[in-house]
């Protein structure tokens, strides 16, 4: 599942108070009402899915168990569960990026000698014990309590979703009393921002190496 969490694939335009102001004025939602009437927005933004990964994944799980009756009145439940979590891969090469701290590059999956699980790592010591008692104090008073562990290995898919496969087209102010600006300089009103669509490319080596600073995201 590939989630557009930033400016959604429609895209979003916010409207603010100063681009209908002067510094050091008192403002309030008529200033940014006027900033939508006038088309000046102060940020527009717009997530482009250039790449569907196709997310493949599947999962293993077992689990045995039994009953064991202590005393007349305590019972308890004993049992252990094995997880088995491969890495997910996409349907096909180009479909995960992951960003590489190590050599400040983003590796993409299955292009050139890159894994299409990005190397993550398999494990196979998942074993969650699972532990659950009853025990009955008199006729009318029963206490009961469990205990279990839990793995999750992967706790989202943003790692495998970087640029190029997940971008976004954003536009900012250069200052707050200033509207949002295109690439060319100029006003990135609603009509031109929405026409504007830079699309990523896939490059045939294995990797790329970013020209900003990127944080890591596995």
């Amino acid at each position: 599942m590939l989630q557009d969490q930033t400016f959604s694939a429609r895209g979003a335009i916010t409207f603010g108070e100063n681009n209908t102001s002067e510094p050091g004025a008192q403002t309030n939602v008529a200033n940014e009402m006027a900033s939508f009437l006038l088309d000046v927005p102060q940020q527009v933004g717009r997530d482009l899915n250039t790449y569907f990964p196709a997310y493949r994944q599947w999962w293993f799980f077992a689990f045995a168990g039994d009953k064991w009756q202590v005393t007349p009145k305590l019972t308890t439940d004993l049992g252990v569960r094995w997880e088995f979590y491969p890495p997910a891969t996409p349907k096909s090469a180009a479909g995960f990026s992951n960003y590489d701290p190590a050599t400040n590059s983003l590796v993409i999956a299955g292009v050139g000698s890159n894994p299409s699980n990005l190397g993550m790592q398999t494990r196979y010591t998942y074993f969650a014990p699972r532990l659950g008692f009853a025990y009955r104090a008199t006729e009318q008073t029963v206490f009961r309590g469990g205990f279990g562990i839990s793995y999750m290995p992967f706790e989202d898919n943003t790692y495998a979703y970087n640029f190029p496969v997940r971008a976004n087209n954003s536009y900012q102010q250069l200052n707050p009393y200033q509207p949002a600006l295109l690439s060319d300089g100029s006003p990135a009103t609603f009509q031109a921002a929405s026409r504007r669509r830079f699309l990523s490319v896939i490059p045939s080596t294995a990797s790329l190496i970013p020209r900003l600073s990127a944080r890591r995201t596995q």
